[in-house]
């Protein structure tokens, strides 16, 4: 789909996903992230959302549900300067040299 700059500045970014080896580490990562006041979140798999409890344990997908397990999403923003840009990043680095 063809854009331009002008529509990519109005358009609203929602989250960068970064995956780590598992979900303990992707806790402490949050949680060094939250210390220094970079927001995150991650999401869960769709099977494991309470409209999905009905299908039982056969309803499950391994595969996705270890995958979000592992993830987060930084804040992405057109509104997110240089400066805020070096800011997740660096306490990212940070918080993965942990």
């Amino acid at each position: 789909v063809p854009f331009d700059e002008e529509s990519v500045e109005l358009s609203g970014h929602f989250g960068f996903p970064v995956v780590v080896s598992d979900g303990h580490r992707r806790d402490s990562v949050r949680e060094a992230m939250h210390s220094a006041r970079v927001q995150t979140t991650f999401y869960p798999a769709l099977t494991q959302l309470s409209a999905y409890e009905p299908s039982g344990p056969d309803g499950s997908m391994p595969v996705a549900e270890e995958f979000a397990d592992r993830h987060m999403a930084l804040p992405l923003s057109p509104s997110l300067d240089d400066a805020k840009i070096e800011l997740v990043v660096s306490e990212l680095g940070r918080a993965l040299a942990a």
